[in-house]
């Protein structure tokens, strides 16, 4: 590297004035003998600082103009040039390896540049902070983070782990800039993310937790996207109490749904209003026919029907189809006779294989409904003549008339008091359940009754031991008692008047617990579930209560009016509709499988009961006649138990002792033998015999019951 032009130029001129001028050899004034007198010179005794000296590189002010070493820091950063042309005197650590740049020095801060900042030899030699292989030099983005570095895993966590400058790019599926761990609620959808505009379609857009804001115009809690048939009415949205009125208040698309309960087109609270809504050949303006009712609504029954003309025991009235011939008439026997419907049940099987079993009632179907049913079939455990032989196989027979065939588990067939379900003596040495445990202790300390007491207004729960002896009575405030169920512990849970309230009649108290969400339904009954919790039906709902009573509702039977709920011992769910029908629930997702009942004489039912087996106990009237008890099985085959209860005018709920086997039934209305109105409880066998524990006034007007266990 060439001198800097200021040193060499003092240097010439100063050689040139040494030959000019010499001083004098002994001059007084000039003791280093430099050519300038002490009073010029700067430093008399050095014979190299003078005003006529050339400037070097050694920490002297030789020229004596003020300023040191001036054209050896060209930089001017502190530091004098370390080129060796230069003669500077020093160290590495006070000679400037780049005196062209003030930022390099020794001393300076090394920064990513590829240039060695601090004239330490090594470029851009920064430290590696957080000891994790990389310095920033070297692509680390995050010197303090040892898992953020160019080598790193990129995980969901808003960082640029592997410094490549994108943050948690593998985690945003839909490509909308926003991975789900930086709040996108659905990265499936390139439309929601935080920040997104909320539009009413039922989703939450912008993921802040809150569906459709600001779409429910008339503040009933539901949008146009979430339903709401009509936003301008807070009255109408799903759910809501439908109401007879011409318009559809629940948005399900029906209007007035539940007051055409026949779907015959007329309502009960229509003008003229539906005189038997049970009935679709019951309406206004119906035709009449020879039946006992009055199919047209006029206030007159079977008018312009005649006798029994054929002589056959039969009028129009009484069913007769044609009335002039007398082999045809109601319960005449069907036969193969080219289409004639002989029972006058309307229909001619003939030649039809209704039940899909590949045999029809000519070829030799005894039972035109059961697809079980029909000749060469095999015999099955139901009390049936499968194969069409005309009796039923061994061991379908029920010997002691218990009501449970040897088929069906009944370990001693000669013995009534031992079957399953049976009460276990348990000093006898004999399986009296047939559940291969001896004398094992199961008991059922009484039962329990929901009553409301006439001329008061109070309700409450009545207890009497399993002869039917009272053993207590606890009242409280109410008008209208609907289900109970006992917890287990000695209390009870009560519908009154639409709440839940806990009685427990020892401490005298009955309290409110809180179910969330019903919405405007009520609840109607419930039943108690083996692993905690309950199940409650409202009018078209099934729920789920937890021992918390939060409510979550399991299924929902929009066009369906629920009667009762159980739950057996494996906590299989059974509901039941006013119309009959039987329904399996999944307790876990819901899931619901209709029973498919090919005997079913009934039109409703008011109560069930489950049996361990998975049989279903109903009881509840026939059409226009009273009611009776019937048995159905899971694959749909019904039969009847007891025909009918002939001082009862109704029936309400239902419930299995489980120790004896037997059903204990509610009567709201009856008669009991002496005409006297009143209610009853009744226990009744599997085989169909039946007796009244409890009658009279003592049950007042009675709601729900319960077994206590």
């Amino acid at each position: 590297m060439a001198l800097p032009w200021k040193p060499l130029a003092l240097a010439a001129l100063a050689a040139l004035m040494s030959a000019c001028t010499a001083p004098p050899e002994d001059d007084p004034d000039d003791a280093d003998g430099d050519g300038v007198s002490a009073s010029e010179d700067c430093d008399d005794g050095d014979p190299s600082v003078s005003p006529l000296a050339a400037e070097q590189c050694d920490g002297k002010d030789n020229d004596c103009d003020g300023d040191t070493d001036e054209g050896f820091d060209f930089d001017q950063d502190g530091f004098l040039t370390a080129d060796a042309a230069s003669g500077c005197l020093g160290t590495a650590a006070t000679l400037d390896c780049r005196d062209g740049d003030p930022d390099v020095h020794p001393g300076a801060t090394e920064i990513c540049n590829d240039i060695d900042d601090d004239c330490n030899d090594v470029v851009d030699d920064v430290p590696d902070g957080d000891v994790d292989g990389f310095t920033s030099c070297e692509g680390d983005c995050d010197d303090a983070d040892t898992s953020t570095h160019p080598d790193a895993f990129e995980t969901c966590d808003g960082e640029d782990n592997d410094c490549d400058g994108f943050i948690d790019e593998d985690y945003d599926a839909d490509a909308d800039g926003v991975p789900f761990c930086s709040g996108d609620c659905d990265d499936e959808d390139a439309d929601v993310f935080p920040g997104a505009m909320e539009i009413c379609n039922g989703i939450d857009d912008d993921c802040d937790g809150v569906i459709d804001p600001g779409f429910d115009e008339d503040g009933d809690g539901w949008t146009t996207c979430g339903g709401d048939c009509d936003d301008g009415d807070d009255d109408r949205y799903p759910g809501a109490g439908e109401v007879c009125n011409d318009i559809d208040d629940d948005c399900d698309g029906d209007a007035d749904d539940g007051f055409d309960l026949d779907s015959d087109g007329y309502l009960t609270c229509g003008d003229p209003p539906d005189c038997d809504d049970l009935d679709p050949g019951t309406r206004p303006g119906g035709v009449e026919v020879c039946d006992g009712k009055d199919n047209d609504c006029d206030g007159e029954t079977d008018e312009g029907f005649a006798g029994d003309t054929d002589g056959d025991g039969y009028g129009y009235c009484d069913g007769d189809c044609d009335d002039s011939d007398p082999a045809i008439h109601p319960g005449a026997v069907e036969v193969c006779n080219g289409g004639i419907d002989d029972d006058c049940d309307y229909t001619t099987s003939e030649g039809e294989d209704a039940d899909g079993d590949g045999v029809d009632n000519c070829s030799g179907d005894c039972d035109l409904l059961d697809s079980t049913v029909y000749p060469g079939a095999p015999e099955l455990c139901d009390g049936q003549d499968n194969d069409c032989d005309g009796s039923v196989a061994p061991g379908e027979e029920d010997v002691d008339g218990d009501g449970v065939p040897v088929c069906a588990g009944d370990c001693d067939d000669d013995d009534a008091g031992i079957r399953p379900g049976a009460v276990e003596d348990t000093g006898n040495g004999i399986d009296d359940d047939c559940d291969d445990a001896v004398d094992e202790e199961t008991t059922v300390s009484g039962y329990a009754v929901a009553s409301s007491f006439l001329l008061t207004s109070e309700i409450g729960v009545l207890t009497f031991d399993t002869a039917g002896t009272a053993l207590a009575s606890h009242r409280m405030a109410g008008t209208t008692p609907g289900a109970l169920e006992a917890t287990g512990d000695g209390t009870f849970i009560l519908v009154n008047d639409g709440d839940l309230v806990e009685v427990d009649p020892d401490a005298g108290t009955a309290v409110p617990v809180a179910v969330v969400g019903l919405g405007m339904e009520q609840p109607l009954r419930l039943a108690r579930r083996p692993g905690g919790g309950y199940a409650l039906i409202t009018q078209t709902r099934l729920w789920l209560v937890d021992e918390d009573w939060e409510a979550t509702v399991l299924a929902e039977f929009a066009t369906l009016t629920l009667m009762d709920v159980e739950v057996d011992g494996s906590g299989r769910i059974v509901v039941a509709d006013a119309l009959g029908g039987i329904y399996d629930v999944n307790p876990w997702s819901g899931a619901v499988s209709e029973r498919p009942i090919t005997l079913a004489p009934w039109v409703a039912l008011t109560g069930i009961g489950v049996e361990p087996d998975g049989d279903v106990v109903g009881v509840g009237p026939t059409a226009g006649v009273f009611p009776g008890l019937y048995r159905i099985t899971p694959d749909g085959a019904a039969w009847s138990i007891v025909p009918t209860f002939g001082d009862a005018l109704a029936m309400g709920e239902l419930e299995v002792d489980p120790v004896s086997g037997n059903y204990l039934l509610l009567c709201p209305f009856w008669l009991g033998g002496g005409g006297l109105f009143g209610a009853a409880l009744l226990e009744v066998t599997p085989s169909g015999t039946y007796a009244e524990l409890v009658t009279g006034a003592t049950l007042g007007t009675p709601g729900g019951l319960a077994v206590i266990p």
